[in-house]
C-alpha cells in the first residue's frame, strides 16, 4: 500500500494520463520500477525505499480520490475513492473524484467488487 502522492508529478508529465483513471498512472510506477519517478521531488538518500524491487501481487494507493482498478502483467492496481467532497484542487484540475466508493478484492478469486458506501 502506497499513498500515490507521486501520481500528481506523473500526471502532469506523461501525455493522457489523468486523474479519472488513476490505475494507468499506477502502470508506469511498475514500468519504471519506482513509486516515484520523477525525479525532482525523491529525497536524496544511501537507500531509495521507493524502488520496486520484488514485483508486488496488488498495488494499492488513493492519493487521487478516484476509483480505478486494473490487472497489469499480473499486479492488481487498485486506487480507492475517499470520503471528502470535491476539493478546490480538484476543482482546479477539473477533477471529479468518487467518493464513498471502495473497490473490495476477493484473495481467494482476485475479482473485485465496489462497495458504494454513500
Amino acid at each position: 500500500m502506497y499513498h500515490g502522492e507521486a501520481l500528481d508529478n506523473l500526471i502532469r508529465a506523461i501525455p493522457g494520463l489523468s486523474y479519472s483513471a488513476p490505475e494507468k498512472g499506477m502502470k508506469e510506477f511498475l514500468k519504471k520500477r519506482h513509486l516515484s519517478p520523477v525525479y525532482a521531488d525523491i529525497f536524496p538518500s544511501e537507500k531509495d525505499n521507493l524502488a520496486i524491487k520484488d514485483i508486488p501481487d496488488v498495488i494499492h494507493c488513493g492519493h487521487v480520490h478516484s476509483i480505478g482498478y486494473e490487472n497489469y502483467r499480473g499486479v492488481h492496481l487498485i486506487n480507492s475513492g475517499c470520503f471528502q467532497g470535491r476539493t478546490k484542487f480538484q476543482e482546479e484540475m477539473g477533477h471529479i473524484p468518487t467518493p464513498s466508493k471502495l473497490p473490495i478484492m476477493n484473495l481467494k478469486t482476485h475479482d473485485i467488487t465496489i462497495m458504494d458506501f454513500g
